[in-house]
């Protein structure tokens, strides 16, 4: 931050130091030095004067300079920006040669060809290029591009890679012993390794979103003859463009425009009626929208959740600490009054020329309208996203809002993990629940045959047993009873609580890492009459941990925890089930946690596995390999085979979708390959 020379005794402040990446030079800006006089006087020196002390403090031989990786550091002049002094030209880093030269001036070209670029104003076919790439293609073509995608780059991936392991283990025996050698699994030694079933395709083609998240910045429009200052500090010139606080999508990076939703086709109406609210909120507002580079202003972003089915809306409204709370307190105040209440119809929505032809105009008249039921501020000083339980404050209306999924009433609190599509989740958890559902049919089929078996069997011994028969008969009527599902990765409780709901599982064990979302999972328990509601105070939440859920003989419990701290204890209690145990796990884009995978490979009571996957191209694949790995120390038991992989279309018009894919234990002998 500082620097002080010895002789005259000058010091001044480093005001940055800015390293190309690659580079071995870095630029180093200061501030003007003062030389203190031997007689106490201080005097501000020259230009010249402040370089050349500067050079020199870091050349010193007698006080050597060293970066953090302790190699010696050498200074030389630079740019002289006000071309004063013998400074090199412009252009020059100081100390290289025309090479480096020259590729100073390239990225300085690159750079501004980079800001011309965000400064240009996108028409509403580049902003639904930039949100939503496959909205120009027909429905069917799109599901095709999907299904393509899923079987080339996930489960022909998959099978590569467990060749690869198989391959890698051979090598490794031929260097140790020890190395216990198992035969290539015969179902990945099949064409189609995985059966990738066609994907399901979304109820809902336009409008399907229930939450979307937008941005405070600036909306860019075209004048005549003005040129308008940047609020932003933005060192590029901005020349007849208007810069208008907005709300929108960052489809051109930190240094563009934020776009306007009303043209995306994904995005319901209601929430471009609010985001027109927030367009007439900032016109007049004295705090400005926060800016990332900068770091300076206030409104950061507009988080909104609707249902259409409960006719509720949530707006979440996070901004950045400011000086004046008055201010702050008094224009949220404003803001609430603008919002409570139906949501405005939006001024007329741009879609593209192609897009209205599909009919998409005649499908957003007959939406239901909403009104805005609870709102929500958040305070954030990082930089970056805060975590899902970082704290908000509750401003108007209800603490949550309500959706009907299935046959079950779920409340979603503001950090909480909620499908973002509902008709089309629905459709998912049938994916999962049938795949339960599935399993345990065919295990009452294999009983139902052996007890046949030994009703027709000669031996007198059996006749024995016709008291017994019906206590087992009435044990295969309550089957589902004693059935345990893990929900790894829970959110609000809605995979477990919906196949509770079916009839398909008795218990259910539900664990996130996000508190809201258990609590919410909780408290959906109760609403659902899954779960006993021993206590009615909602506002004391610590006595409600402790009564709800937190009685191992409950048969749904939900644990706030990392899933890899505590799914080893709660899959070793399963050991004591008498029914059979399954697990559904639909993590974060991030997969699974290596201890997860360990925990489940280790639970053989578990014997069959439904991953619900948002990353199917890279978290998916890796995930399944080491689930489908031969055993070793790190990861022990029985590994998974894949059975099935049932891709779901969740987001149309973007090249996302969702991948169930079934995963059930081998046995010894088939491992062994000896059956």
């Amino acid at each position: 931050k500082t620097w002080k020379g010895h002789d005259p005794v000058v010091h001044g402040n480093i005001v940055k130091i800015k390293k190309v990446p690659g580079a071995t030079w870095a630029t180093v800006t200061l501030d003007a030095a003062v030389v203190n006089s031997k007689d106490g006087t201080e005097t501000v020196p020259s230009i010249d004067t402040t370089l050349e002390n500067f050079v020199q403090f870091v050349n010193d031989t007698a006080h050597p300079k060293e970066n953090e990786r302790g190699y010696a550091v050498h200074a030389k002049r630079g740019l002289c920006r006000d071309g004063g002094g013998d400074g090199e030209k412009e252009g020059s880093d100081g100390g290289g040669d025309d090479e480096d030269g020259e590729e100073t001036d390239q990225n300085r070209e690159g750079k501004r060809r980079k800001l011309d670029a965000a400064m240009t104003i996108k028409s509403p076919s580049e902003i639904c290029d930039a949100i939503a790439p496959m909205w120009k293609q027909p429905y069917e073509e799109q599901l095709r591009c999907k299904n393509k995608e899923m079987v080339r780059r996930c489960a022909i991936v998959i099978c590569k890679e467990i060749k690869k392991n198989f391959a890698k283990r051979e090598r490794e025996s031929k260097r140790n012993a020890n190395v216990k050698l198992t035969p290539l699994y015969e179902w990945v030694k099949e064409r189609k390794g995985i059966n990738v079933k066609d994907i399901l395709p979304s109820p809902q083609k336009f409008f399907y979103r229930n939450k979307i998240e937008l941005t405070f910045g600036y909306r860019y429009e075209k004048i005549a003859d003005a040129s308008v200052e940047d609020d932003c500090d933005n060192d590029h010139e901005s020349k007849n463009i208007k810069k208008i606080p907005s709300v929108g999508f960052m489809v051109s990076g930190w240094d563009g425009p934020v776009a306007s939703p009303f043209c995306c086709p994904h995005v319901p109406s209601e929430f471009c009626g609010i985001a027109g609210v927030l367009d007439d909120f900032l016109s007049s507002s004295p705090l400005k929208p926060y800016h990332q580079k900068s770091h300076k202003g206030c409104w950061r972003v507009l988080t909104m959740r609707s249902s259409v089915r409960t006719k509720q809306c949530m707006v979440i409204v996070q901004h950045a600490p400011v000086d004046d709370a008055d201010i702050l307190s008094a224009e949220k105040d404003r803001l609430i009054k603008m919002l409570v209440g139906e949501v405005p119809n939006p001024s007329a929505r741009d879609f593209p020329d192609p897009m209205v032809s599909t009919g998409v105009r005649e499908e957003e008249k007959d939406r239901p309208r909403v009104a805005v039921t609870s709102i929500f501020f958040q305070e954030y000083a990082g930089v970056s996203i805060p975590p899902p339980d970082h704290p908000v404050q509750h401003s108007y209306g209800k603490e949550f809002l309500e959706e009907r999924l299935g046959k079950c009433t779920f409340q979603i609190s503001p950090g909480a993990f909620f499908q973002v599509n509902t008709e089309g989740a629905e459709r998912l958890y049938k994916v999962v629940t049938d795949a339960i559902a599935d399993d345990i049919n065919k295990k009452r089929e294999s009983n139902g045959r052996n007890n046949d078996e030994e009703k027709n069997s000669p031996d007198d011994s059996n006749k024995e047993k016709t008291a017994e028969e019906g206590e087992k008969k009435q044990n295969n009527d309550n089957f589902d009873s004693s059935t345990l599902l893990f929900d790894v990765c829970c959110g609000t409780g809605t995979i477990g609580l919906t196949a509770m709901s079916e009839g398909i599982v008795g218990k259910v064990v539900g664990v996130d890492i996000s508190r809201p979302a258990i609590l919410d999972a909780r408290r959906n328990a109760v609403r659902n009459g899954m779960m006993k509601d021993v206590t009615k105070d909602e506002d004391s939440k610590n006595e409600m941990d402790k009564s709800i859920g937190a009685d191992h003989e409950e048969i749904v419990r939900f644990i706030d925890s990392r899933a890899e701290l505590v799914l080893s204890s709660e899959t070793y209690k399963a050991r004591f089930n008498s029914g059979p145990t399954y697990a559904i796990v639909d993590p974060a884009r991030e997969g699974l946690h290596h201890n997860v995978i360990k925990a489940l490979r280790s639970a053989e009571k578990i014997e069959r596995l439904v991953y619900v996957s948002c990353n199917p191209t890279k978290t998916l694949t890796r995930d399944a390999t080491m689930l489908c790995a031969p055993s070793t120390k790190k990861y022990p038991g029985l590994p998974f085979k894949p059975v099935s992989a049932q891709p779901v279309d969740m987001f149309p018009m973007t090249s996302h979708c969702e991948m169930v894919m079934i995963f059930d234990r081998m046995s010894k002998k088939e491992y062994e390959g000896k059956e």
